[in-house]
């Protein structure tokens, strides 16, 4: 697939100019295809790579097209990051963050189906009443116990420490998120402190990036 080739309006530097609005311009006129030919007052504008920069402190914001001995090309020059580019940067960090850290819990969660995700808080409160008092009242676990036919205590032993562990990974990786956030936050307005936040690095069970 060929780069779209935007035109320049000579006569009133209006860029930058499409094909399709140049046709539509001159519908009575047939464009060869490609076409990146001279028309009119419309000139093509060549491609230029932009400017070598810090994208986590600059952006690089294009020009008017300039015109040399060889025709019109892009221009570019490279500015800081304003207010609201920082504010995207930090947006997107977060946006990050957030998505790692649902990713990692969807992974603790996989294999049990939603149906029963939804009862872990009954199976639990269940299961650590019956610990605390064996006449303790407990439909959900009378049921499961007898259907999977071991003994109510047994599952409920089975059940907390479950949760036990579960409970353990969780706070971990919520406290790890917390942390980043807490990077994040501190970092305020700083583009470059906020270029070295690596939103992917320092998880549990995961080696600290030096």
């Amino acid at each position: 697939m060929t780069a779209q080739i935007f035109f320049i309006d000579t006569a009133s530097g209006e860029y930058p100019v499409t094909l399709a609005q140049i046709r539509a311009a001159h519908p009575l006129t047939v464009f060869p295809e490609p076409f990146n030919e001279a028309f009119a007052v419309f000139a093509p504008v060549a491609a230029v790579a932009q400017p070598e920069h810090n994208a986590a402190t600059h952006k690089a914001v294009e020009l008017q097209p300039v015109e040399a001995s060889g025709g019109w090309a892009q221009a570019w020059m490279v500015v800081p990051l304003a207010a609201d580019d920082i504010a995207q940067v930090r947006a997107g960090l977060l946006a990050a963050l957030n998505a790692e850290y649902e990713r990692r819990m969807q992974v603790i969660a996989g294999g049990y189906p939603l149906s029963e995700r939804e009862s872990w808080h009954v199976q639990t409160a269940e299961a650590r009443a019956l610990i605390a008092d064996v006449h303790a009242l407990t439909p959900w676990i009378n049921g499961a116990a007898a259907a999977r036919q071991i003994d109510r205590l047994v599952l409920a032993q089975r059940i907390a420490a479950k949760d036990d562990q579960y409970r353990a990974i969780h706070g971990a990786l919520t406290g790890a998120r917390q942390r980043i956030e807490d990077q994040i936050d501190t970092a305020g307005e700083d583009a470059q402190a906020l270029q070295l936040i690596d939103v992917l690095a320092g998880w549990p069970g995961q080696e600290e990036n030096q």
